[in-house]
């Protein structure tokens, strides 16, 4: 199943284990919570069924991962035509 989590929550993720041996983000000054994981600095990281994202600036692009995740690239595309975004 899908795990998700933007801004500080990746850090409970840490905590309960679930990103050992993951690539992984979360909100600056958290990452030493992130047990286990190879931390980035990139707005999300897919790894797995694992997604996690930086904050709150990067809540679309996090939600667009999640699309791709359950649809694929031209869902996430047709969505992004809707947007008054800047990708």
């Amino acid at each position: 199943k899908l795990v998700a989590a933007i801004c500080a929550a990746p850090s409970v993720l840490g905590a309960a284990g679930l990103l050992r041996g993951k690539n992984a983000t979360c909100h600056p000054g958290f990452e030493e919570k992130l047990t286990g994981a190879t931390t980035s600095v990139d707005e999300v990281v897919v790894d797995g069924n694992i997604i996690t994202s930086r904050g709150m600036g990067t809540a679309i692009p996090f939600a667009l991962e999640i699309v791709r995740y359950f649809k694929d690239d031209a869902a996430v595309e047709e969505i992004k035509k809707g947007l008054v975004y800047r990708a």
